[in-house]
């Protein structure tokens, strides 16, 4: 299916996603170390640490990501189309012009 709308100019491939896993993960690196830092240069005079400045274990990013999609211009505009239809109307026009009609029982 997204090589037909790829094909038809609705969505394109996002190689953007594993750069954007790394650049998370650093992210989060740099709040932990930041956690740990504040507590080595202020101890708490208590003993306890509050929960929203105990560092947390990083979890491995996990397997590198495979390509997304996104959706193009194009994509948008046809999926605004689509929701600006109303498909009771559109159905009853089409059994008005006689396609799909039930068949009668003999």
């Amino acid at each position: 299916m997204l090589s037909v709308l790829e094909r038809a100019g609705m969505a394109a491939a996002d190689d953007g996603s594993e750069t954007i896993r790394i650049d998370k993960l650093v992210i989060e690196m740099q709040e932990e170390v930041n956690k740990i830092t504040d507590l080595l240069l202020n101890p708490p005079k208590n003993g306890k640490i509050p929960s929203s400045k105990k560092p947390h274990q990083l979890k491995r990013p996990g397997s590198p990501a495979t390509a997304g999609w996104v959706i193009t211009p194009f994509g948008q505009l046809c999926l605004e189309y689509l929701e600006d239809v109303d498909v009771t109307i559109a159905a009853s026009d089409a059994l008005e012009e006689g396609e799909d009609q039930p068949l009668a029982d003999d």
